[in-house]
């Protein structure tokens, strides 16, 4: 799995507000935490503002 395709799901964590796959993530992948940490808030952020999720999860329910 590549770098950014960690982030985008580590911006789906926070999102979801989900701390165990942050964390398994962030242990498995080899972006640097700083970046992982933006992806993180980045996901709190839109869910904050009300932007939908775009997740397979979430596509699905629609």
């Amino acid at each position: 799995m590549s770098a950014q395709a960690d982030l985008t799901r580590m911006m789906i964590a926070g999102y979801h507000d989900d701390r165990q796959a942050f964390t398994r993530l962030l242990i498995e992948t080899r972006a640097k935490r700083e970046r992982c940490n933006e992806a993180w808030e980045a996901g709190m952020a839109r869910r904050k503002s009300g932007v939908p999720c775009s997740c397979p999860r979430c596509s699905k329910e629609d």
